[in-house]
C-alpha cells in the first residue's frame, strides 16, 4: 500500500494480517458473536494441547476438543466451503483435496489413516470392552467447589478419577470423555477385538429385559 514518508517520497509497505475463518461469517447476532469470542478464547488456551495430540497422539482427542465447547456452526462453515467446492468444481476431487490441505484437515486425515489413530469415541471404546467382558461400567460425578470429580467404576470398583474446573453442564461432559481416554490408556484398550454385531445384538436383547 503506497504512502507518503516525511520528505514526502511514496514508499510501497506491505502488510498482512491472519484473519481466521470464523470471523468471515456474516451475522448480526450478539450471541453468535459472543459464541465465537469465546470458543476463540477456549482455543487459544488449549491451542499447543490440541496441536500435538491431532500430530503425535495415538488417540484422536476427543476431551480436549470437547472442551472448546464450539457452537455446531463452526464446523458447519467448514461443510458448506467442502460443499460448495464440491459443486463448483464438477465434482473435481483433487480440487477439493486442495481445499482440504488449505484448511489443514488433509494432513490430520491422512496421518489417522496412515498411523492408524484410534478414532473411535472414548466412552463407545469403554462400552464395548464392558459388554464384551461381562462388566458394568458407571460414571460417577461430584462437585467440590469450583471443581468437578468423574470417577470411572467397573464393577462398583472405581479404577479412573479425573478432576476439572467446573464451567457449566458441559463441564461434566468435558471430564467423563477425559477420564474415558484415561481408562483406555490404562486399561490398554487400544484394540478391543470387538465383534460389533454381537455387542449390539447383546445391548438390545439386554434393554430389551
Amino acid at each position: 500500500m503506497p504512502r507518503p514518508n516525511a520528505q514526502g517520497h511514496i514508499k510501497e509497505i506491505t502488510d498482512t494480517k491472519d484473519i481466521h475463518l470464523y470471523k468471515c461469517l456474516l451475522h448480526s447476532s450478539p450471541k453468535v458473536l459472543e459464541d465465537q469470542q469465546n470458543t476463540a478464547t477456549r482455543f487459544r488456551l488449549r491451542r499447543e494441547e490440541i496441536e500435538e495430540l491431532l500430530t503425535t497422539g495415538t488417540i484422536f482427542p476427543w476431551a480436549s476438543l470437547t472442551r472448546l465447547q464450539a457452537p455446531k456452526f463452526f464446523s458447519d462453515m467448514v461443510e458448506s466451503i467442502i460443499g460448495a467446492t464440491f459443486l463448483d468444481s464438477q465434482g473435481n476431487i483433487p480440487v477439493v483435496r486442495q481445499i482440504l490441505c488449505n484448511l489443514g484437515i488433509m494432513p490430520i486425515l491422512e496421518r489417522v489413516v496412515s498411523e492408524d489413530v484410534d478414532v473411535l469415541h472414548p466412552v463407545s471404546r469403554l462400552s464395548l470392552w464392558a459388554q464384551k467382558n461381562d462388566k458394568t461400567i458407571e460414571y460417577v460425578y461430584e462437585r467440590e467447589g469450583g471443581r468437578i470429580n468423574c470417577a470411572i467404576m467397573v464393577d462398583d470398583k472405581e479404577e479412573v478419577r479425573v478432576a476439572d474446573l467446573w464451567m457449566g453442564k458441559m463441564s461434566q461432559e468435558e471430564v467423563k470423555f477425559a477420564a474415558a481416554e484415561q481408562a483406555i490408556r490404562a486399561f490398554k484398550l487400544r484394540d478391543v477385538n470387538a465383534n460389533y454385531s454381537l455387542l449390539k445384538k447383546k445391548a438390545q436383547k439386554l434393554k430389551k429385559e
